[in-house]
C-alpha cells in the first residue's frame, strides 16, 4: 500500500466514503454543475474528490487517521446499523 492509502483517511470515515465532500463545505452536485454543459459523470466527480483529498494530505491540511483506526470505526458503525 502506498503512504496515501494508509494515511489519507478522512477524519470522519462514514461521510468520507461517499460524496458530498466530507467536510460539508460544498454540495458536490452544486460544485460540479454548469449551465453550459452536461452533468459530470460519477467517475469525474470522484476523480475531483480524490484529487482534493490527496492535496489536503500532501499539503498537511489534513493529517488523516491510521487505517486500523479508520477500519475499526467503520466496522463499528456498520455493526451498529444491523
Amino acid at each position: 500500500m502506498s503512504e496515501i492509502q494508509t494515511t489519507a483517511v478522512a477524519t470522519d470515515p462514514p461521510q468520507s466514503l461517499t460524496p458530498p465532500i466530507y467536510d460539508g463545505s460544498v454540495d458536490h452536485a452544486e460544485s460540479h454543475s454548469t449551465d453550459d454543459g452536461p452533468e459530470p459523470s460519477v467517475e469525474q466527480i470522484w476523480a475531483t474528490e480524490i484529487e482534493r483529498r490527496s492535496s489536503r494530505v500532501l499539503t498537511g491540511e489534513s493529517l488523516g487517521i491510521p487505517w486500523p483506526d479508520a477500519k475499526r470505526r467503520i466496522e463499528q458503525e456498520l455493526l451498529a446499523k444491523r
